[in-house]
């Protein structure tokens, strides 16, 4: 073998050495994330400046991912988005990229949220829906008191109730006849005396005979009339006595008698029997109207005695006017 070819040999080894040795300076590259990023970038011929600018993240930031220098990098946080956004640049799996270089650089995968456990409560299930059970009877025993409450201090003041009771009416007028009007006295006219001149030539003595004649008779005539005309008046001033018929009076018939009902918050104050004591009209309709309380031992029973009173019904075919105004008592006993 000659010297050229010697030579040729050599070149030759030191050829495959050169490429060996980059082939593995090329393999440690491409065996870190940071290498692959570089790998990419140089790839698509940008430089660090430049990918900096596209990404808004620091030149000085990029050279340490690239080199796998964590001293550089900001926490972990950051750094991984940064890592995220360079590989999304470079057009390079963006997952596969991130959990390579997490465990190259030795840090530990954060899970996205712990677990909650949630805490069994099946003990105190049952005793919070019975504290609900109970308020929601609070509520509605609370809005039923109220509404009993607006429906009695709503009725007006009035006796008690009369439906209970045997009613008394004592509404009809008495006729008062007008006294009679007298007639008017007729009196006659007497002819006058004749004077002397027209006796045609009587002496004076005959002419005064003539007029005592005439006197004595006017007076004779005027005691006559006075008995007759007192007898008269006296027959007129008396009123005649007609017999009338008397009218057949109606029983009132009730149909509905609502009881009363004793108002818990006056059994405080009350005795043993409280009376209440209604006046009030029957209409036409059968129903109850212009109640008034004539009598009261408690007066504050008069609300439920009213309030009874007004949903009674009477049968209208048995109002008259008679027995439209009538009375009756309520009594309340203590309820225990």
């Amino acid at each position: 073998m000659g010297k050229a070819d010697m030579q040729s040999v050599a070149d030759v080894v030191a050829l495959d050495t050169e490429r060996q040795k980059r082939a593995q300076d090329a393999d440690g590259a491409l065996s870190t994330a940071g290498g692959m990023l570089r790998a990419a970038r140089e790839a698509m011929n940008l430089s660090s400046s430049e990918l900096a600018r596209r990404t808004n993240i620091k030149e000085e930031h990029i050279l340490a991912i690239e080199e796998m220098d964590t001293s550089r990098l900001p926490s972990q946080p950051y750094t991984m988005g940064f890592v995220r956004a360079y590989a999304r640049e470079v057009e390079l799996p963006e997952d596969a990229l991130l959990d390579r270089f997490r465990q190259q650089v030795g840090w530990a995968k954060r899970d996205t949220a712990p677990k909650v456990q949630k805490v069994s409560r099946a003990g105190n299930a049952d005793g919070g829906r019975e504290i609900s059970v109970l308020a929601v009877l609070a509520i509605i025993a609370f809005i039923l008191f109220c509404a009993w409450k607006l429906i009695f201090s709503a009725a007006p003041e009035t006796a008690d109730d009369a439906s209970r009771y045997r009613f008394s009416t004592n509404d009809r007028a008495e006729a008062v006849s007008a006294p009679p009007i007298q007639p008017p006295v007729e009196v006659e006219a007497r002819p006058e005396a004749r004077t002397a001149q027209e006796a045609n030539g009587t002496d004076g003595d005959e002419v005064a005979g003539a007029q005592e004649e005439n006197a004595a008779a006017a007076e004779t005539e005027a005691s006559t009339a006075e008995p007759e005309q007192s007898e008269a008046e006296t027959a007129a001033a008396e009123p005649a006595v007609v017999d009338e018929p008397a009218e057949p009076v109606i029983a009132l018939r009730r149909l509905i008698a609502t009881e009363p009902v004793y108002p818990p918050l006056c059994e405080g104050s009350a005795a043993e029997t409280e009376t209440v004591t209604v006046a009030f009209t029957v209409t036409t309709r059968g129903n109850t109207a212009a109640p008034q309380v004539t009598g009261s031992s408690n007066p504050c029973f008069n609300g439920a005695a009213l309030a009874a009173l007004s949903r009674w019904r009477f049968d209208p075919s048995t109002v008259t006017r008679e027995n439209a105004r009538q009375t009756t008592r309520f009594s309340f006993e203590r309820p225990y």
